[in-house]
């Protein structure tokens, strides 16, 4: 098939852009435009291996700041979880899903925004629990578990440095482990790398873009951000899947 390069180089610059300031939403952003290209399941699973490299480049950037114990619980608990939630859901009709995908982000999202000061989940085992396990079902349909983790990292580090170093490590080492899965269950077809080509570029560009804003945001300033953003893809997410009936 011939690719939409510059929809796709596009794209990816403001994704790698956010994904740079924020700590996530890159895939969500991809989502909005590459299902339309290479379908729901096969694009979750393109924005999960070029977020390996990504979310790594990143994380690299800011390896002193790393939370190596939070990384490691939150890679303990998706890896299985992903295996039996990709093994059994993986002939799932994605299409039913989205629109549900978008009420969960405004759910999540809708308290946070506005009380993000208050709200507080304890990085406890339990808390690491639920929040990996969602977001290791998010991950298994659409590529975009991010969310989840999200909220579990922001309660779980101090500066905002920690922040992106410790969630851009979880993600580039979750995504390795659930590209590896796809790849064993013949779930990540070769014809998805000449766009994995095209988008690796566009989003390091990106992230290098958004690296002077990150010194200027507190963490203070950057919870109620990332809840906002959680909450406007979600609605995005579910407007689009429901106008695309």
């Amino acid at each position: 098939m011939d690719l939409p390069v510059l929809t796709i180089a596009v794209t990816a610059i403001v994704a790698g852009f956010v994904q740079g300031v924020a700590g996530f939403a890159m895939g969500i952003i991809l989502m909005l435009v590459l299902p339309g290209i290479f379908g729901v399941l096969n694009a979750g699973a393109l924005c999960q291996f070029v977020s390996f490299f990504v979310c790594g480049f990143v994380a690299f950037m800011y390896r002193r700041h790393l939370a190596w114990k939070v990384c490691a619980k939150i890679c303990l608990i998706y890896f299985p979880f992903f295996y039996l939630i990709h093994h059994f859901g993986k002939n799932a009709d994605a299409s039913v899903l989205r629109p549900l995908l978008g009420i969960v982000l405004m759910l999540i999202a809708l308290p946070g925004s506005f009380l993000a000061k208050r709200i507080r989940i304890r990085p406890t085992w339990k808390a690491a629990a639920v929040c990996t396990a969602l977001s290791a079902g998010l991950d298994a349909f659409f590529g975009i578990g991010g969310p989840p983790m999200v909220m579990l990292i922001l309660a779980s580090t101090g500066s905002h440095e920690e922040y992106l170093a410790t969630i851009q490590a979880s993600f580039a080492l979750c995504s390795l482990g659930a590209t590896l899965i796809r790849f064993l269950n013949s779930s990540f077809p070769p014809g998805l790398l000449p766009a994995a080509g095209v988008l690796l570029p566009a989003l390091a560009a990106g992230t290098l873009l958004a690296r002077p804003l990150v010194r200027r945001i507190t963490r203070e300033k950057s919870a109620p951000l990332v809840y906002a953003a959680i909450g406007i893809a979600g609605l995005i997410t579910f407007a689009s899947s429901v106008l695309s009936y």
